[in-house]
């Protein structure tokens, strides 16, 4: 299914910020002529999915309205609707939804090739 080809966003930037850690230790301390990473997922009988979900505009404005009191939004049709269509901006206030995930095992290994000189 859909849901169970999702990854959730925030363990691939952990997971991404985790590689990069391991990474500038390894070539901090050795000359790295390589690297092979192997990463595996598994679903399993145990994997909780999470499907995604369809959110109700008015909840929506509600959620919105709950987590900026200076930035209150109207319920109204014509207000919700001028709000969506606003440009956005790069310092403008957002919220973040999870709609889909998969809670299931993951590995990433490394195997490091040193450079040897003689």
């Amino acid at each position: 299914s859909s849901a169970s080809s999702q990854k959730d966003v925030s363990s691939k930037s952990e997971m991404g910020a985790s590689v990069n850690a391991s990474m500038s230790a390894a070539t901090s301390k050795h000359k790295i002529l390589g690297t092979l990473v192997i990463i595996a997922n598994c679903n399993h009988k145990n994997a909780l999915m999470i499907d995604p979900f369809i959110m109700d505009p008015l909840k929506a404005v509600s959620a919105w309205n709950m987590t900026f009191p200076n930035d209150l939004l109207a319920t109204d049709g014509e207000s919700m609707f001028k709000a969506a269509m606003k440009p956005t901006t790069k310092d403008q206030s957002y919220l973040s939804l999870l709609s889909g995930c998969s809670l299931a095992s993951s590995f990433v290994g490394f195997v490091h090739l040193l450079k040897q000189e003689s």
